[in-house]
């Protein structure tokens, strides 16, 4: 628990005994929790969702199922499953967790603890930036920061659906952005927003933005 504000000092380990779980919720032993900014920011004092102290940290989990309801049962989870998820007001730096079955899915084989932990988050923005969007087939999608890790999923579901993407990035990161299938505008030249209009006639379909940079509406189609 951050018990004030501060460096990696101000995280407090607290013990408790847990209650039984509610009737619709489910048991989730935590095996892995992710370290994001938002963390870090938090810890801080520096993240608006957290103004107080005394939060636990933590938005991604990857654990064990312990127990399961009817709801849970009835998407096929049951107890001893590897699931991830993602809280809506962090919380997962803990033993164990008791939420809603809606908000875990199943971890695949394929796919290691410690990896699947890292994704929830960034996973949930930029599935709900497409969802929002809605781009249309064959779309030009441009993306600000193209090469962090919501640009880096846009752009792998955007490639995979036959999207164009367009989206700035650091001449440090241009080689990653690029090997994921995206052309990429150095996000430090002057006129960045001119270079990207000169790749995509008439606009993007679709601009997904970090920054609230008022430049991104002038290469966005006026639909868009």
């Amino acid at each position: 628990r951050a018990s004030h504000f501060g460096g990696p000092e101000a995280l407090s380990l607290e013990e408790f005994t847990p209650k039984e779980p509610g009737s619709r919720t489910v048991r989730v032993r935590v095996t892995h929790a992710s370290v994001g900014s938002t963390d870090a920011a938090a810890r801080a004092g520096d993240y608006l969702l957290q103004p107080r102290p005394g939060f636990v940290p933590g938005y991604d989990f990857v654990g064990v199922l312990e127990t399961v309801d009817g709801a849970a049962t009835r998407r096929g989870l049951r107890p001893g499953m590897r699931v991830a998820g993602c809280l809506a007001r962090m919380g997962s730096y803990t033993t164990y967790l008791d939420i809603p079955s809606a908000r875990v899915v199943p971890v695949p084989e394929s796919l290691n603890s410690a990896d699947a932990a890292a994704l929830p988050l960034d996973v949930v923005t930029a599935a709900l930036a497409i969802d929002l969007a809605q781009p249309p087939d064959g779309a030009t999608l441009f993306v600000q920061g193209v090469s962090g890790a919501v640009g880096a999923l846009l752009t792998q579901y955007a490639v995979a659906n036959k999207m164009r993407v367009v989206g700035t990035a650091s001449e440090r990161t241009r080689d990653f952005a690029e090997s994921l299938g995206a052309e990429v505008v150095d996000y430090r030249d002057p006129n960045w927003s001119g270079r990207v209009r000169e790749l995509i006639d008439g606009g993007a379909d679709t601009s997904v933005d970090h920054t609230g940079d008022p430049l991104v509406r002038t290469v966005t189609a006026p639909t868009g």
